[in-house]
């Protein structure tokens, strides 16, 4: 059967990308043809064409590539080699007719797909051009723990016409059970479904690390200060050196290049990395699924990291690898076991139990 996946594919977000490739390989395979639309909704859309357009003219001229746009491009070999397309694109308003004939189902997930802060978020993400035999939600995330009565009553117009939900956090869980007065699974992100045997296989590593080189990675998608510190204290403990992800222009000691890494590397950075510090789901993820020594730090600004964490760590039973106030207490977390290998199996299990039932299955749940 050929499965649509609808997710977000717009920017440069290593979890974001991979899950979606993750997804992707978990349906092909039960035997089923999976294909990701391109999802222009949003405030991406003219962008994304004046940077193509860029970078076309930038690549003619050989020009050379700032760091930012070099990461752009990166991704989108990344989406060229490993992600199977569709040939057409939707956006809000703009959706090819007989869409819903060309699949014999819609698959709309995973990460923050149905956010309903996001100016992206749409009808589309919630599949409202399918019949509801076709619409499938794997474990899509609201990502926020209230939602206003306006945004409720939209949500449950759009989750009313589905065959199956789940959602990936228990509070999106329970918003949904309240608005829908059944039971909404809480399934596994689709990163999880995938092995580290099978993640190697995307490894890339980036050519200015030397063989055997000690580093402690942090990944930090907002701001923490006294993440920086325990990064300093623990690099001079532990005699490492660190490599940096922030989301900005530099690492944090005027090295640009860690910018400009694409999710393979990302994964081997996570691979090889002697500790991890971050306040990301997904660095959260992969720290498990390597088995790493992490913390997990709490964001200063206004992204807050809602339930999505919380609930990963409770999963494996790692509640306590939350940043402390005691830099001794944080350094003590980073030697304990991250061995576990039998709630991952479990999870799995479950992940493609629901996606196997869900393809030729009416509405039941």
């Amino acid at each position: 059967m050929k499965v649509g996946i609808i997710t977000i594919t717009n920017g440069q977000n290593y979890g974001n990308r991979l899950q979606n490739y993750a997804l992707q390989e978990s349906i092909k395979k039960l035997g089923h043809e999976p294909e990701t639309i391109w999802n222009n909704t949003g405030a991406w859309e003219n962008l994304g064409l004046i940077s193509r357009t860029k970078y076309w003219i930038r690549s003619k001229l050989k020009i050379k590539y700032t760091p930012r746009v070099e990461r752009v491009v990166k991704f989108n070999a990344f989406n060229k080699k490993y992600i199977i397309w569709s040939q057409f694109f939707v956006e809000s308003g703009k959706v090819p007719e007989n869409l819903k004939n060309q699949y014999d189902y819609f698959v709309c997930g995973s990460d923050q797909v149905w956010n309903p802060c996001y100016e992206r978020t749409s009808g589309i993400d919630f599949l409202t051009f399918a019949d509801k035999k076709q619409k499938i939600a794997y474990a899509p995330c609201i990502g926020v723990d209230k939602i206003s009565e306006e945004q409720k009553q939209k949500l449950k117009i759009y989750l009313n016409n589905f065959c199956r939900i789940s959602v990936r956090e228990q509070k999106g869980a329970d918003i949904l059970e309240d608005l829908l007065d059944r039971k909404i699974p809480v399934m596994p992100d689709p990163t999880i479904l995938l092995t580290k045997e099978q993640w190697n296989l995307l490894q890339i590593k980036p050519h200015k690390i030397k063989n055997d080189e000690k580093f402690i990675l942090t990944y930090f998608l907002g701001e923490n200060s006294k993440a920086m510190r325990d990064a300093e204290q623990l690099a001079k403990y532990y005699g490492c050196k660190i490599i940096s992800l922030e989301d900005c222009y530099t690492d944090g000691r005027n090295n640009p290049y860690f910018i400009t890494m694409d999710p393979g590397e990302f994964l081997w950075l996570i691979a090889h990395a002697k500790y991890i510090l971050t306040d990301s789901f997904h660095g959260c993820v992969f720290s498990i699924l390597y088995e790493k020594h992490f913390i997990v730090y709490p964001r200063e600004n206004k992204l807050s990291l809602g339930s999505r964490i919380e609930q990963l760590l409770k999963t494996y039973h790692l509640e306590n690898h939350m940043s402390t106030d005691h830099f001794e207490t944080d350094r003590l977390i980073l030697e304990e076991d991250v061995n576990k290998s039998g709630i991952l199996e479990e999870e799995r299990r479950r992940g493609f139990e629901f996606l196997e039932n869900s393809f030729g299955k009416q509405a039941i749940n």
